[in-house]
């Protein structure tokens, strides 16, 4: 299994346009020194 694309948000951006529907589940989330948030979601189907 190829690894996962990197996908940054911020500021409210969309990943999918509006109408699509999409449900996601938090994987694992990670606090980092800088006080970032790592979060890992998969899509449930």
């Amino acid at each position: 299994m190829s690894p996962a694309p990197v996908i940054l948000l911020g500021g409210g951006l969309r990943l999918l346009p509006e109408g699509v529907s999409s449900e996601w589940s938090l994987v694992s989330s990670t606090a980092m020194s800088d006080g970032a948030i790592a979060a890992h979601y998969r899509r449930t189907r």
